[in-house]
């Protein structure tokens, strides 16, 4: 149900990109969280392996065809709105699992997520500003006079497969647990395979652009899509104020994966969420109810 989302990317300015992928997205997720456990959860109690099954198929759908779509595209917005979907269906196989750590472990994915996304698109940005272009096949081996941005690029492509030491890990370490506990099988092979085809399409984008490896970028249609200029294009030179929002993305996602009390705070969250009499006991009430997890 995302595939707007590319045509939108396409045009978007950067700053609307890294919100409509860090944080809008992921508001339909959220929306079925509270159906599923502040409206409907005694319902769905009662038949929980079905339920399951439906999310999950659901969720198999948006990673293979968002990460297939992702690894085949060529304009930077694009693939990076692609791999959003991709990775928004990995947030529903977490939210599949069921329980409040298959919660916490969508909570967690999705803010390791908009982190390394934000920077993402923060680069992309820095290259339109740079190079006054966004497509692979123009802006092969133009970007190795920006050692930072390669950097960083890099760290986020590392950053999709859920590889350390990034706090996406957590996350996808979170849902496979619960989804162990839930007897919900395929779900590991689902993060595999959704972060090999994201991150594998990041990356190669990052050795064309930033390393010139290879003998040039393929092209599609999709590829040949203007962008309009979101700079003045005679201020082309890069300052220290252009590699600060992506350098912040990029350093929080670490500094998350080292720091566990946000992963209290959002286990707390997904715990009180869970419970449905105690979270409708707080939303009438305002008053906390003890939990035990």
């Amino acid at each position: 149900f995302h595939l707007w989302l590319p045509d939108a990317h396409a045009v978007a300015p950067t700053p609307v990109c890294v919100l409509f992928s860090g944080l809008m997205v992921e508001l339909g997720l959220y929306a079925v969280a509270r159906i599923r456990y502040a409206i409907f959860a005694q319902t769905f109690d009662l038949q929980l392996g079905a339920l399951h099954t439906v999310l999950f198929a659901f969720a198999a759908a948006t990673v293979l065809l968002g990460g297939m779509m992702c690894y085949a595209e060529h304009h930077l917005k694009r693939m990076l709105a692609f791999s959003t979907v991709c990775h928004s269906g990995l947030m529903l196989a977490a939210l599949a699992a069921g329980g409040p750590l298959g919660l916490a472990a969508m909570l967690t994915y999705l803010v390791a997520h908009a982190f390394i996304k934000g920077g993402l698109f923060f680069l992309s940005g820095i290259l339109l500003h740079n190079q006054r272009s966004i497509t692979e096949r123009e802006l092969f081996a133009k970007g190795r006079r920006l050692p930072w941005a390669a950097v960083f690029w890099i760290l986020g492509a590392i950053g999709l497969a859920a590889a350390p030491p990034l706090a996406l890990l957590l996350g996808e370490s979170a849902a496979e647990r619960a989804a162990e506990l839930s007897h919900l099988h395929g779900l590991p092979a689902l993060f595999i395979i959704g972060g090999a085809l994201t991150s594998a399409a990041v990356l190669r984008v990052g050795m064309h652009t930033f390393f010139g490896w290879g003998d040039g970028a393929l092209s599609d249609r999709s590829a040949e899509i203007g962008e309009l200029p979101e700079t003045d294009p005679e201020h082309r030179r890069l300052r220290l104020f252009h590699i600060i929002p992506p350098a912040i993305c990029m350093l929080l996602a670490v500094a998350l994966s080292v720091d566990p009390h946000w992963l209290r705070v959002l286990r707390d969250a997904a715990a009180a969420m869970a419970n449905q009499s105690a979270y409708l006991h707080t939303t009438y009430t305002g008053q906390n109810v003890p939990l035990t997890q």
